[in-house]
């Protein structure tokens, strides 16, 4: 397979000789093609449950429709001119509550969908843009909920964590960038950098720091026990995603068990292995600024 070839099917453009089936197959790539540049949540689950975690996050995600229907909500200049005229129409009021009602619901239907990121054990929920879904409140509410009740909604998802952006590998710097001026403050602060790569070989740590260092203001400095904020990057395979938040250590890094106070389960050491590294192919790195830093004093 020549190297273009190989790009385009990783892209999801590949269609050669596919006159037999090519509608369904077609529909799925494409779907999963519009996952780049969306805010979302990335979950994590146990082997051979990703069926059942999709439940438990559908589920999860049912208990805070306010959070979805943010924009929708504050919507409420009919009722508002209606009382202020002194209207009483009972049977235009009942309309406008059917409408509003059905258009809450196919909302909330198709705010989110899930994508394919090619990884086993690790899926993505992205949201649409004009679904108004703020991640990082959402996160903050269901892990606030699970610490609170110290119980969680689901037995096979581990880790939920808040995506506030999306991109291809090929714009990976960009779109950081664009992250990190709109997220650090003016102020001088302190942050620490968590780093994952699944499924591609092609990224050296090394490089990736080199290349990482210029975008953050020399005014703010490394703090790897109590940073005020953590630069979460997460990659898999050309999906990579980004987000800039306070809360990692006082959610337990995201993980609904721990953050619930409950005992992990018991999973054999072989299986834990391979849920952490997604399959034999897929190398897992974490980055911290410790790492930074050493390497640039190498370069010195």
């Amino acid at each position: 397979m020549s190297e273009e070839s190989l790009k385009r099917k990783l892209n999801g453009d590949e269609t050669e000789n596919s006159n037999e089936r090519p509608t369904k197959k077609f529909n799925k790539q494409s779907r999963d093609q519009e996952m780049y540049g969306l805010s979302g949540l990335l979950y994590t689950y146990d082997q051979g449950k990703d069926g059942q975690a999709f439940k438990d996050m559908m589920n999860i995600l049912s208990q805070y429709p306010l959070t979805l229907e943010s924009k929708q909500s504050n919507d409420t200049t009919p009722k508002k001119q209606q009382n202020e005229d002194e209207v009483f129409d009972i049977s235009k009021l009942l309309e406008q509550e059917i409408a509003s009602v059905k258009e809450q619901s196919k909302i909330s239907n198709r705010a989110y969908w899930k994508y394919d990121v090619k990884c086993k054990n690790i899926a993505f929920i992205g949201f649409k843009e004009n679904a108004g879904v703020d991640v990082i409140e959402l996160t903050s509410r269901i892990f606030d909920s699970f610490e609170k009740e110290k119980k969680i909604s689901s037995k096979a998802v581990s880790r939920i964590i808040p995506i506030m952006k999306s991109c291809h590998l090929k714009n990976f710097m960009e779109e950081l960038k664009t992250l990190i001026d709109k997220c650090f403050p003016s102020t001088p602060t302190t942050y620490r950098l968590e780093f994952r790569a699944r499924n591609n070989n092609s990224i050296s740590r090394s490089e990736y720091m080199k290349a990482i260092l210029p975008l953050i203001d020399t005014k703010h400095k490394p703090d790897l026990e109590n940073p005020n904020l953590i630069i979460l990057v997460e990659i898999m395979v050309n999906f990579c995603t980004f987000s800039i938040v306070s809360d990692f250590n006082k959610y337990k890094k995201y993980n609904l068990r721990n953050i619930a106070g409950l005992p992990q389960i018991n999973i054999p050491k072989k299986q834990t292995e391979s849920n952490n590294n997604c399959n034999n192919t897929t190398t897992t790195t974490t980055t911290t600024i410790s790492d930074k830093i050493t390497d640039k004093e190498k370069e010195n």
